[in-house]
């Protein structure tokens, strides 16, 4: 990668992405482990109390930014936590690419990804060599982890990608059971006309990003809002005022000549009750 012909601010913005996209990941995998092995709780796992407690507080105070468990732990965290010696046997199928000696190999590269992380997140200076080792070192971990979700994938007769979560800036969020006919009715968090509404989705990483699209509609509005991508932001206005809630549509399309379900691979519906203005 030629980080030589990069400028400095250049070189920060890609390899953040690259860890931000590996955060990701990583996030994903420790979250269906817990949902497999421990009943979706930190709590269960053997790691010190002061994470799962850390990782509680960030939450509370910030609901939305941290829709699940795992969105609440810092990056040294995830590597704590797969690197654990009672833990890693639950990730090394998925790892084994990657790192085909196990744990110990594991906990060197991922702390080598932390050194060049922390300076980045307090805006301090990286060397290039951090950077390299940060685009080679997380690339491998990507890649390993993309080929243990399409084996397991394989096993679907219709392969494509799907909606995991869904949540909100009011603090809403919910889990997506189904690719076809799912709703979210957030009755509890009316909006008015002025307000503003931003919604991200979460997705299978299984596929890389630009393998589909994702489009938003606000629905059953004349001219209804549109965007694309994992979020989406809308401001309300009077003929969004409705009793029996605002539908707001995402949809995948993956790139290519078949579709799960004819146009679309996954689909998802949000309401809101939307007030008269005062």
């Amino acid at each position: 990668m030629p980080f030589r012909n990069m400028s400095t601010d250049e070189m920060r913005n890609l390899v953040r992405h690259q860890i931000e996209t590996l955060e990701r990941w990583l996030r994903r995998l420790i979250d269906d482990v817990l949902r497999a092995h421990h009943g979706g709780s930190l709590s269960a796992l053997p790691i010190k109390k002061d994470i799962v407690t850390k990782a509680a507080e960030r939450r509370s105070q910030e609901p939305p930014r941290y829709p699940r468990e795992v969105d609440a732990l810092l990056f040294d965290d995830l590597v704590t936590i797969i690197c654990h010696p009672q833990m890693y046997g639950h990730f090394q199928d998925s790892l084994k690419d990657a790192f085909p000696d196990g744990a110990p190999e594991a906990r060197t590269f991922l702390d080598r990804i932390v050194e060049a992380r922390n300076p980045l997140a307090h805006t301090n200076d990286i060397t290039t060599h951090q950077a390299l080792r940060v685009a080679c070192y997380s690339a491998d971990v990507i890649e390993s982890l993309k080929a243990y979700y399409a084996r397991n994938n394989l096993a679907q007769t219709y392969n494509a990608p799907s909606f995991l979560r869904v949540w909100d800036s009011l603090g809403n969020s919910g889990q997506v059971e189904e690719s076809q006919n799912c709703s979210f009715h957030f009755d509890n968090t009316p909006l008015r006309p002025g307000d503003t509404l931003q919604l991200e989705v979460q997705l299978d990483e299984s596929f890389a990003e630009d393998s589909y699209r994702i489009e938003w509609a606000v629905c059953n509005v004349p001219q209804g809002e549109r965007g694309l991508g994992r979020r989406f932001s809308l401001t309300l206005k009077d003929q969004h005022v409705t009793q029996n809630g605002l539908p707001i549509r995402a949809t995948i399309i993956a790139d290519r000549s078949w579709h799960k379900h004819g146009t679309y691979d996954a689909m998802l519906h949000i309401r809101y009750p939307v007030l008269p203005p005062i």
